[in-house]
């Protein structure tokens, strides 16, 4: 159970990752991307 609940925060972790990681990849080749809200 604990261990189904931690594989699936860190599958969810590493897919908001990668679509993030690809969309600053796609982002840069044309335009900076924006500055984070947080900073």
């Amino acid at each position: 159970m604990l261990l189904g609940f931690a594989f699936a925060a860190l599958y969810n972790i590493y897919l908001v990752w990668s679509s993030r990681a690809a969309w600053d990849a796609d982002v840069g080749r044309t335009e900076s991307p924006p500055e984070p809200s947080w900073r």
